[in-house]
């Protein structure tokens, strides 16, 4: 009866760690002709956002709507 608690333990440790997401600081920036010469600059006018995630599918995601994730 023991070893199977233990088994059970080992399995559910194996998989929460398995399981863990980084996280990451994601800044979007915008793009916008500032001195009105028509050369678009890029400005960071957003908040450092918190996004968190186990799949880098979701952070390349992230980062193809326009996001910088560190």
């Amino acid at each position: 009866m023991k070893s199977i608690k233990l088994a059970l333990s080992v399995v559910a440790l194996t998989i929460g760690v398995m399981s863990c997401s980084k996280c990451y600081e994601c800044r979007h920036l915008n793009e916008y002709d500032t001195n009105g010469d028509g050369i678009v600059d890029q400005v960071d006018t957003s908040a450092a956002e918190d996004f968190c995630t186990a799949s880098a599918n979701e952070l390349n995601e992230k980062e193809d709507q326009g996001y910088i994730c560190n």
